[in-house]
């Protein structure tokens, strides 16, 4: 690239950065540090890329001794040429621009191809709006990703959704997957940036699967409807060697073998064991939101407070409110599991070291979601905002009272990680993650 297109693209970054917001920080190749311009690392897709102002077209003839043609879009988003006409260009995308510029170009020059296509990289505005730290509009290049302009504004912020971000324009509104581009290097989900774009981060759903054991980035999942267990393997960057995903399983049912194909639920934990660790006896596995998740060695009198202190303990995200231990069951007397593993009651971090750990048991921290479920005979069923120390009758008159108080209605209060469920009054303690579910007094 010449010096009088630097200075021009120079010009362009210093009005915008004078008069919008900040412009984006590019992450340079040191290869192309002199020129300050990263290429594109893949095609663009013609059908998304939108003709802006300044644009400028080369034309070129194959099998025919003619000179490439350059073609400029002015300010008004017009072509203009003498020979060829006046097209209106603007908000086009470039396969409806070759289609309106072939047709008249074909009618005036004899050639066996006729090939048109943009010959630059150019800055472009995007806004950058929804669960970002700093939400704004930025500068950068076509040939960053969308990624890059999320980063410009702070990253995701806390409880925004990595898995279902939006692309927006006018022609298209494409589906942007991090997980899938981080974890699974599939760039299609993290598109590179197109004029008249915008960003938009959603928040987080909540439905949350973990996936723990032989796999390369043990970790929670944002699950999607009709996802498998495939999809999450995948999404937790693949097996490590020595993983069999034959006897993979759910945390709370050891006994139910899973397939690749199988769908799962929000709340679910698999574990993709290593064949070696199978029916370990000298172990402790510990996973969720922790600085180092992972298998542990198993020592006599080991408590869950120096389990989760060798684990550099509990994240910022992480509900230490709600540790639970799922524990292998006792055999019988003909040497059968009647059930694979059961848990504990939850745990909170305070009570922690009291609570002996015995080998092959395995702790989930889980992430601290923000709400309460209430379902049932209510007014306004649904997710209410968590508040800690709220107990069940500030919830269900959060969610509109009984609908039927005077039929004395009675309350569950489950835990959607151990999936225990025990009957509470209106002074029990909720915490977060719960699901009350109101019933008729009358009902068993």
């Amino acid at each position: 690239m010449n010096s009088k297109k630097l200075a021009v693209i120079g010009l362009i970054l210093v009005t915008l950065s004078a008069t919008s917001a900040p412009v984006a920080q590019i992450n340079l190749d040191t290869t192309y540090a002199t020129t300050g311009i990263r290429p594109f690392d893949e095609p663009i897709n013609p059908n998304l890329y939108l003709i802006r102002p300044g644009e400028q077209f080369e034309v070129v003839f194959l099998g025919a001794k003619l000179p490439s043609l350059l073609l400029k879009v002015n300010a008004e988003g017009r072509l203009v040429h003498a020979e060829l006409g006046l097209f209106e260009l603007a908000g086009l995308t470039l396969t409806q621009t070759r289609t309106i510029l072939l047709e008249s170009l074909q009618r005036l020059y004899r050639a066996d191809e006729i090939v048109i296509s943009i010959n630059s990289i150019y800055p472009v505005a995007i806004q950058v709006s929804g669960m970002v730290n700093r939400p704004g509009t930025y500068v950068g290049y076509t040939s960053q990703r969308v990624s890059e302009m999320i980063d410009s504004a702070g990253g995701v912020a806390p409880g925004g959704s990595t898995r279902r971000i939006s692309f927006q324009g006018e022609s298209d509104d494409i589906a942007v997957d991090l997980d899938l581009y981080q974890y699974a290097s599939d760039r299609s989900h993290n598109p590179c940036l197109y004029s008249g774009y915008r960003v938009y981060v959603p928040s987080r759903t909540g439905a949350d699967v973990q996936v723990v054991g032989a796999v390369v980035e043990p970790r929670a999942i944002e699950l999607l409807p009709g996802e498998n267990v495939a999809d999450m393997i995948r999404l937790a960057g693949g097996t490590l060697p020595g993983a069999d995903i034959s006897i993979a399983r759910l945390i709370n049912d050891s006994d139910k073998s899973l397939t690749p194909m199988t769908q799962l639920q929000a709340g679910d934990v698999v574990i993709i064991p290593e064949t070696s660790d199978i029916g370990s006896k000298l172990q402790v596995q510990l996973f969720g939101f922790v600085s180092r998740p992972g298998l542990y060695e198993y020592t006599e009198g080991l408590t869950l407070a120096e389990l989760l202190n060798l684990a550099g303990g509990s994240g910022p995200e992480s509900n230490s409110d709600r540790i639970t231990v799922f524990r292998l069951s006792e055999k019988d007397g003909l040497g059968w599991r009647p059930v694979g593993r059961y848990p504990l009651m939850p745990v909170d971090v305070d009570r922690a070291d009291r609570l002996m750990l015995r080998p092959g048991d395995s702790v989930f921290v889980p992430r601290l979601i923000g709400y309460v479920i209430i379902a049932g005979l209510v007014d306004h069923p649904g997710l209410v905002p968590y508040t800690s120390g709220h107990n069940v009758e500030n919830y269900i008159r959060l969610a509109g009272g009984f609908i039927d108080p005077d039929n004395k209605p009675s309350v569950d209060l489950s835990d959607r990680i151990s999936g225990l469920t025990r009957p509470a009054t209106m002074r029990t303690v909720v915490y977060d993650g719960d699901i009350i579910t109101v019933r008729r007094g009358d009902e068993n």
